[in-house]
């Protein structure tokens, strides 16, 4: 039963790398890290999932909206939420996080 692959974990997946494409002939059926290493050996760009997504956030969206909504120090907010400082000034200034828009009192924030 290891070698049993579950449909419902398969995508399918472009031999020409156009997303686009519909042709049969470029298509074949792979798990994600089947794609990731046909995207490693094509020297593609793997992209990292957004936001809480991502295995490796350490915020949720409620907190990002938290720390641009806060007027509190940085170095606070840091210590608070367990992250480093450049992490909180990068979700302020909209380096990170981008998904999530910048509100007019959050940019207003930003430039105090």
């Amino acid at each position: 039963m290891d070698n049993v692959c579950d449909p419902d974990r398969l995508y399918v997946l472009h031999r020409c790398d156009n997303r686009r494409c519909g042709n049969p002939k470029h298509l074949f059926l792979g798990t994600q890290r089947t794609n990731i290493l046909d995207a490693w050996r094509k020297h593609r760009p793997i992209m990292a999932a957004p936001g809480e997504d991502n295995v490796h956030a350490r915020l949720t969206e409620a907190a990002v909206k938290d720390i641009r909504g806060s007027s509190e120090r940085a170095s606070i907010l840091a210590a608070r939420f367990q992250v480093s400082l450049s992490t909180i000034q990068h979700v302020r200034q909209g380096r990170t996080w981008k998904h999530i828009s910048l509100t007019p009192s959050d940019t207003d924030s930003m430039s105090q």
